[in-house]
């Protein structure tokens, strides 16, 4: 099955129903939950900006690649994985 973003993946749509609960228990959770919900949103646009930028050469995703380096890249390629580096 193929997904357009990682936000209609299962476990993230999970966790947004989870969320939804979270911020019935009052002002502790709906902070609670808002800040889950940012860390969310940034890891589901790290995600999406990673296949839109390497998906084509078949690049999987993964929970060892660091949230930093792949942040790092995606700044620097500028929207062109061929580009040569700097490094």
């Amino acid at each position: 099955m193929s997904y357009e973003s990682a936000r209609d993946l299962p476990s993230f749509l999970e966790l947004d129903r989870q969320l939804k609960l979270l911020r019935l228990l009052g002002k502790a959770g709906r902070e609670q939950a808002a800040s889950i919900e940012t860390q969310m949103r940034e890891l589901a646009d790290t995600v999406d900006a990673f296949y839109q930028l390497l998906g084509d050469k078949h690049w999987i995703f993964h929970d060892r690649l660091s949230l930093t380096a792949v942040r790092a890249v995606l700044e620097t390629a500028g929207g062109d994985v061929d580009r040569p580096s700097s490094c």
